[in-house]
């Protein structure tokens, strides 16, 4: 069932779209891309992702947050909110895993998703460390065509890793993919102390050559040089 959120969800219409584009940009969508695909390629929860060309011929993902979901949020965490008070105080045994403050976060959390500015800068940061690593492929983002409500990157024309052994992809190699992802792993925490938080199989894309290309970046985590010392005593 959680499978189903990945990546095929329920499509916003067109029209509705359009409407936000335009309103986005000041101008209608034949103003601002060369082509734009009416059919989403995905559908998540939070936005829908379209395929679309520049004036310069680039061919690009655009993400669009779906009209309307700040408000269904809004009121979705409301009632977590109301629940999570009545489970602490009625239910002693949950008072451990504080219920309340795991909803408080998940509603920070939900609330960075919903400005897409926000991963746009997750992207460049992952951009700038990944840059020299021929493993890992982020994408690039347009700055000049992004919004809080519309994201613009590269489009990354790969296969989803959990169809890698239902498609033809004589040019990868399943062990090497699996390499590749395990020390692009590491790399993050180890190295970077930030990782990408939500890498369900709808959000990593394998290239030719066994790369891997992770999208949607707008839930990310950092770890401080205390927990990652305290990660590397436990491995030890």
């Amino acid at each position: 069932e959680l499978s189903k959120l990945q990546d095929s969800v329920q499509k916003d219409e067109i029209e509705k779209i359009k409407s936000v584009l335009a309103k986005e940009y000041g101008k209608p969508v034949t103003d601002v891309f060369l082509e734009f695909d009416e059919t989403p390629i995905a559908a998540a929860s939070i936005a829908q992702v379209h395929k679309a060309k520049l004036k310069n011929g680039e061919t690009v993902a655009v993400k669009i947050l779906h009209p309307g979901v700040a408000e269904k949020i809004e009121s979705d965490l409301e009632i977590l909110k109301s629940l999570s008070r009545l489970i602490e105080k009625h239910i002693p045994e949950s008072r451990p895993y504080q219920p309340v403050e795991i909803i408080n976060e998940f509603d920070k959390t939900l609330k960075k998703e919903l400005n897409l500015v926000f991963e746009g800068h997750n992207i460049d940061t992952f951009q700038n460390y990944f840059q020299h690593d021929p493993t890992i492929k982020i994408p690039i983002v347009y700055w000049e065509y992004s919004t809080e409500s519309i994201l613009v990157t590269e489009f990354i024309n790969g296969i989803k890793i959990s169809e890698l052994l239902i498609k033809d992809a004589s040019d990868i190699d399943p062990k090497q993919v699996t390499l590749n992802s395990a020390n692009a792993l590491m790399k993050q925490i180890f190295e970077i102390g930030i990782f990408h938080a939500d890498p369900h199989p709808g959000n990593i894309f394998v290239l030719p050559g066994n790369v891997i290309a992770p999208i949607d970046f707008g839930n990310v985590g950092r770890i401080d040089d205390d927990m990652r010392n305290a990660f590397v005593e436990m491995i030890i």
